[in-house]
């Protein structure tokens, strides 16, 4: 069994970096390689704007956006983020963006 779980964790480890060596080495349609999910959310940041995990997950009706950020990043979209400091208690979250570096907008 656990043999069984090591040999999926492998494949999808290597599925996942075949997807970036197919996107990083050129390939152009982009949205071939993404999942739904991961096109939904790509689009959604290519919006323009900074929004947070729950702005994200409000607009498109996922439970995990950060997941699939971290999938997105994993394949080499420049996804960036920033803190922000919560006004109405002491919390901070994090804002997305599509870019290289925080104030690009």
């Amino acid at each position: 069994m656990r043999a069984e779980k090591e040999k999926a964790t492998l494949s999808r480890v290597a599925a996942g970096s075949n997807r970036a060596s197919r996107i990083n080495g050129g390939d152009t349609n982009i949205r071939k390689i993404l999942s739904f999910t991961e096109s939904r959310v790509l689009n959604f940041l290519n919006q323009g704007g900074r929004y947070s995990a729950a702005d994200i997950s409000i607009g498109l009706h996922l439970s995990d956006p950060r997941s699939v950020i971290k999938r997105l990043r994993d394949v080499g979209i420049p996804i960036a983020d920033e803190w922000c400091k919560c006004t109405q208690s002491n919390g901070r979250y994090k804002k997305y963006f599509i870019g290289k570096e925080v104030g690009n907008e």
